[in-house]
């Protein structure tokens, strides 16, 4: 009696543990899997190419197989789609422009840099600072800033995704007054130091605001 084992074509079933997704470190980052044993050499193919992907984006994966002892030669198996996502970073060395009361609740913002880009990618990453808003525009020490949609450009910033900035706080302090001019009322002898001053007017105060 003689058997005949013959062997098997590949399918994307017989593929273990496959890694579907990395976060991108500016390396090339390589589909994962367990190889079926008895497959002959496997090579990879990303949207149709066989360099291993580095940069964000989702490949569509295949797999070309040479024969080997148990599996049939195979070409353009497909293993589904492999995935780059965004590195996060943040901002580091961020600014408030206090200084004195001005009536308005607008805070200028501006920062140092980045934190956590690759090092191929330094110089081509570009950070844009937003204005910043306080509850109200009164003086006080470390208000709460709200900033507003900080954003990143450049040729490599599609490999990133930026942590909003949070807990900024300003302080805005009083507004010094200076006088500007004053009629002082003449009077009689009463035996006081007091004078009664009238058309008080200010040289520092806010644009629309007075003092009673």
């Amino acid at each position: 009696v003689t058997l005949t084992v013959k062997k098997r074509d590949l399918a994307a079933a017989d593929f273990f543990n496959i890694g579907r997704s990395e976060v991108y470190n500016g390396l090339a980052q390589a589909f994962t899997y367990t190889p079926p044993l008895g497959a002959g050499t496997i090579t990879l193919m990303y949207d149709g190419e066989p360099t291993v992907p580095t940069d964000v984006d989702t490949y569509a994966v295949t797999a070309n197989v040479t024969a080997g002892t148990v599996y049939n030669e195979a070409t353009g198996i497909s293993l589904g789609n492999f995935t780059i996502t965004p590195k996060p970073v943040s901002i580091i060395g961020i600014q408030t422009s206090g200084g004195f009361y001005s009536g308005s609740t607008y805070v200028g913002v501006a920062a140092e840099g980045l934190d956590g880009l690759e090092a191929g990618d330094v110089g081509k990453v570009g950070l844009w600072t937003n204005v910043g808003t306080t509850a109200d525009a009164n003086a006080g020490e470390n208000k709460l800033v709200t900033v507003g949609t900080c954003t990143i450009s450049g040729e490599r910033a599609f490999n990133y995704t930026l942590i909003q900035p949070t807990g900024v706080t300003v302080t805005i302090k009083p507004r010094p007054l200076t006088i500007n001019s004053a009629t002082v009322e003449n009077k009689e002898y009463d035996g006081t130091t007091t004078a009664t001053v009238t058309d008080v007017t200010f040289a520092t105060l806010v644009t629309g605001e007075s003092l009673e």
